[in-house]
């Protein structure tokens, strides 16, 4: 069946949500106590089901990333983007002085520092603007096009 980009990414999601559930419910059901009840009774069909659930994913994946190459660059400049605004969000802009320690080893240190938060938030409300530009084209572009999905997929994960 084919079906938007925006609507595989929304399956991928669920997805890999559903894996986690299946995988967390073994975890908890594998080992109990004795005359304890399990969530699932069937750990090696629940594996089976985890195990399947993942190859689909896989498959998903590599859809998407094929269907992606057009506009892959605008998704790694936006990722690097994104970890930039990170980076300058983590830069300390402390100045002055600061009592550092508890009230029985108290000491006063002074900072000083080139960058001010305004600088770091003019910095990343630049950063901010070319995210959301770059993530505007994206949102187009998955409604725009389409790529295949098994009918498997979406009975697996049932109606939205």
């Amino acid at each position: 069946m084919q079906v938007t980009l925006a609507k595989v990414l929304k399956l991928r999601k669920r997805l890999v949500e559903k894996i986690t559930r299946t995988g967390e419910a073994v975890k908890r059901s594998n080992s109990i106590l004795v005359g304890g009840t399990r969530d699932v009774t069937d750990i090696p069909g629940a594996l089976a089901e985890r195990k399947r659930l993942v190859a689909l994913l896989v498959q998903l994946k590599s859809a998407l990333s094929q269907a992606n190459q057009p506009i892959q660059e605008a998704i790694f400049r936006m990722a690097e983007l994104k970890a930039e605004i990170t980076f300058l969000r983590e830069i300390s802009t402390a100045r002055g002085k600061h009592i550092i320690g508890d009230y029985m080893n108290r000491t006063v240190q002074e900072y000083e520092a080139t960058l001010g938060q305004s600088d770091i938030d003019k910095m990343t409300w630049a950063l901010q603007l070319q995210v959301d530009d770059l993530q505007e084209q994206l949102d187009q572009f998955n409604h725009a096009h389409t790529v295949e999905v098994q009918d498997e997929l979406l009975d697996v994960l049932g109606p939205e």
